[in-house]
């Protein structure tokens, strides 16, 4: 990405250091997305303690811990898996609109 004038930070966000490396206290937004729920949870509870007012999207795994991604701060949680099969519910359905869902 770097190559395309991207601006890259490699490091684990669950650390302080690499989030403010990253100018989160400078950001209106983020989005969490590891692969891993507890990791996701962790930075969305960092990002939150460094600026309060944080616009957070986190990614949920597990439906089950959506609500906590949100007692962490988060103020969307999406879960990919529960997206597609909502997709995968409603295709033979015969709809063949676009699905439009809200963050």
């Amino acid at each position: 990405m770097r190559q395309q004038g991207i601006y890259v930070i490699e490091g684990d966000a669950t650390h302080d250091a690499i989030l403010y490396d990253a100018g989160v206290e400078r950001a209106w937004g983020l989005i969490v997305c590891s692969g891993e729920d507890s990791i996701n949870l962790f930075v969305v509870l960092s990002a939150r303690a460094i600026k309060p007012d944080l616009f957070i999207i986190a990614r949920s795994i597990e439906g089950v811990n959506e609500a906590k991604m949100r007692l962490a701060g988060a103020n969307r949680v999406i879960s990919p898996y529960q997206i597609g099969g909502r997709h995968m519910a409603i295709w033979p359905s015969g709809r063949t609109s676009p699905i439009f869902l809200k963050l």
